[in-house]
């Protein structure tokens, strides 16, 4: 698992915008964790609703357009308690509720963990399963360590040093690279 883990935050650092990062955590998560699917949901400038930035296993064609509104559904539910939530059948929960870019198919297993960048909530990293499954402690926990790798890029993304979900049609700025001399602190 470590070893994925460093794969993923790799893929993740060197990423060149929001959207290739978001590509190989949702790739890198679901082959991990063998899932069905695996999502990215970021707020939207106003922070009253996430958006789905990414995936893999659902409709692509829904990047952008589905939106859950904070408190609603079980990705609301990660959002508004801040902490991971994992349902061996999420359509039994009673804030389970159906999108359509699920498709026709049922989804059963659920775990998303909220992306927390300075205690604020920037989103919610979802896996789902067709079908039951109880996930465990250490999936959890690879899912939490993958959130708070991402939060960095997503807040970036959130004041505009990435290309984000709001506006993905803006130039990549420039990007500085450098390398550790000693450790410690720069100024």
């Amino acid at each position: 698992m470590l070893d994925t883990l460093r794969h993923i935050t790799q893929a993740l650092s060197d990423a060149t915008d929001l959207n290739e990062g978001l590509s190989a955590v949702v790739r890198g998560v679901k082959s991990r964790l063998a899932v069905d699917a695996c999502s990215v949901y970021l707020a939207d400038a106003s922070a009253a609703s996430f958006v789905l930035v990414a995936t893999d296993g659902f409709d692509p064609r829904a990047l952008g357009s589905v939106r859950i509104e904070r408190g609603e559904g079980l990705v609301g539910l990660v959002v508004e308690r801040q902490r991971p939530l994992s349902l061996s059948n999420a359509q039994n929960h009673p804030r389970f509720r159906h999108l359509a870019h699920f498709g026709d198919r049922g989804q059963h297993a659920f775990l998303g963990v909220p992306i927390i960048h300075y205690r604020k909530v920037l989103g919610a990293l979802v896996v789902r399963q067709l079908n039951d499954r109880v996930f465990t402690a250490d999936d959890e926990a690879f899912m939490i360590a993958i959130a708070a790798a991402l939060a960095g890029l997503a807040h970036a993304a959130a004041l505009g040093t990435q290309d984000g979900p709001t506006n993905p049609t803006e130039p990549t700025p420039a990007m500085v690279r450098g390398i550790k001399g000693a450790p410690g602190i720069g100024i």
